[in-house]
């Protein structure tokens, strides 16, 4: 019995050991290891359990030091020298080996160091950055698996701290997306690269984005200014399901990668320095269309290209307007917008909108003697200048060997510059004003020019021969 009672004793004392073995040995979300270096042994490794922690590693006295992040194949390290106390934030131990290399010892034998492990409780649910990703090579990886809202949280802790992400889309198709950067205030400063680190676009809070399937983006954001600290900002990418008006998405810079546009259909886009957007639309069916264009502001060229030629080269865009009654045959075209403002480094805001016209009006493109409008005496034609360089050119053989052409308008502001020319020789050149005004003409061969004096809206007119 005595026996039986030792052995009873004993078994609970092995197994209150056991118990309390497993409590010491687990490390809390907080917590601080110490450790010594020596002149000999100089090095240690920095390990816990795999988390996002915050360090605060201090040395008895001041040394020079270096930190090597070993992942994978790759080995990231960063030098200090002369100090007693480093920080370190959104350490991520899931990633990283840390292995700490003392170099200077500041002639001491032996230092005391301790490192304060503090493990981060976000605030927010979804993934959060991982240091250090200050390049390329390191950056956090944002991979895209399905057609869900991505998210990360991440923080810049001081100016000269910089974050890269590799954004990889890992699906089979391509996604069209609204790239967000949520920020507290606009001293962020967010860039997009591609696969090979050339720059796509400045990101201004949002960037509507076509992640091409199985393809690899860099994000890298800074500091504009030091006048902040510590503060954090979201990366959210959330996928586009409904195309009826939507936003421009990069990248559209030449014609393989143009954004579609359907027929009565409004896109909104950006742009700026040095960029170039294209768009393309089918015609199906030969008929008069026009393109209708507005912006923020004007440091626009456009120009509409199809297969068998260009419509319109780089015209200069200084307001709002239309290109008007364009005959169209069938086929696919492209519209191009270029900031002819290069030298500003700010971003511009337009929309653009493709639909049918009228085809009793005057057919565009007809802004040269080549493709002047032909009309006859039984014609009475409805035209427009556009926009401010729009030009109209008309050809018009009489019968009779003088003639009265009269060109009216409503618009009490609007002037039209009216020059005339016969058998291919400049004859007169007036303004026309609002009621209508007659023009005798003398001659059968006839070529009249009409371009604003003053254009600040669309100038509707009509011209016809009379009696």
């Amino acid at each position: 019995m005595i026996y039986k009672r030792y052995f009873n004793i004993i078994f609970l004392i092995i197994l209150l050991s056991i118990l309390f073995m497993q409590i010491s040995c687990k490390k809390s979300d907080n917590f601080t290891i110490k450790g010594e270096i020596t002149i000999s042994k100089s090095n240690f490794f920095i390990k816990t359990n795999k988390g996002i922690y915050d360090l605060e590693i201090s040395f008895e006295s001041n040394v020079s030091f270096e930190l090597s992040y070993i992942y994978k194949e790759i080995t990231y390290k960063q030098k200090y020298d002369n100090i007693k106390t480093l920080k370190l934030y959104d350490i991520d131990f899931g990633k990283y080996y840390i292995q700490c290399n003392v170099y200077d010892l500041r002639g001491i034998p032996k230092i005391s160091y301790k490192i304060d492990f503090t493990k981060k409780q976000y605030w927010y649910s979804s993934r959060y950055e991982s240091e250090p990703n200050d390049n390329f090579e390191i950056a956090s990886d944002f991979v895209l698996t399905n057609y869900n809202i991505y998210s990360n949280v991440g923080r810049l802790v001081n100016e000269s701290d910089t974050d890269f992400y590799r954004i990889v889309n890992d699906t089979f198709f391509d996604m069209n997306c609204i790239l967000t950067i949520s920020t507290s205030d606009n001293n962020f400063s967010a860039i997009l690269y591609d696969e090979n680190q050339n720059l796509i676009s400045n990101v201004n809070k949002n960037l509507p984005f076509k992640f091409l399937a199985k393809k690899i983006y860099y994000l890298k954001i800074s500091s504009k200014t030091s006048d902040f600290y510590h503060l954090p900002y979201i990366i959210i990418i959330k996928p586009i399901t409904s195309l009826s008006n939507f936003s421009e998405f990069e990248p559209n810079n030449t014609n393989e990668d143009a954004n579609k546009i359907e027929i009565n259909q409004t896109i909104f886009g950006e742009i700026s320095e040095n960029d170039v957007d294209y768009y393309t639309f089918n015609v199906e069916k030969e008929g008069f269309y026009r393109i209708i264009f507005s912006s923020s502001s004007f440091p626009f060229s456009i120009s509409l290209i199809s297969d068998f030629g260009s419509f319109f080269g780089d015209y200069k865009m200084h307001r709002a307007g239309s290109f008007r009654h364009l005959l169209l045959p069938k086929g696919i075209y492209y519209i191009r917008l270029n900031n002819i403002e290069k030298s500003i480094s700010k971003t511009y805001s337009y929309s653009i909108k493709v639909e049918n016209d009228s085809s009793s009006l005057e057919i565009e493109p007809n802004d040269d003697e080549t493709s002047a409008n032909e009309f006859t005496i039984f014609d009475n034609l409805v035209a427009s200048i556009s926009w401010e360089y729009d030009i109209d050119y008309y050809y018009i053989q009489l019968e009779k060997d003088q003639n009265n052409i009269i060109i009216s308008m409503e618009d009490p502001f609007s002037i039209l510059k009216c020059e005339i020319f016969v058998d291919n020789i400049f004859i007169s050149s007036l303004d026309i004003k609002e009621g209508s005004t007659q023009i005798l003409v003398s001659g059968k061969k006839v070529l009249i020019k009409l371009s604003s004096l003053n254009f600040s809206k669309e100038i509707v007119y009509n011209i016809k021969v009379g009696n």
